[in-house]
């Protein structure tokens, strides 16, 4: 059997965005510093999120 991973995560999308519309969930997330590794990651974090119907919130913190 093979399995196909894009059309597995596009179910699991299409549940999450179902539920995401009933109760409006916000994803927020706190960045500290400024390491473009993960400042792709949570800028891919905050476009999906908002993809399902998520709102997304960032707050940024500078390092010490």
């Amino acid at each position: 059997m093979i399995l196909s991973g894009k059309k597995i995560a596009e179910k699991i999308l299409n549940e999450v965005e179902r539920e995401a519309r009933k109760i409006k969930p916000t994803l927020g997330i706190v960045f500290v510093g400024k390491n473009p590794a993960s400042e792709k990651y949570v800028g891919t974090k905050m476009v999906r999120a908002r993809e399902v119907g998520i709102d997304a919130k960032l707050f940024r913190l500078p390092e010490r």
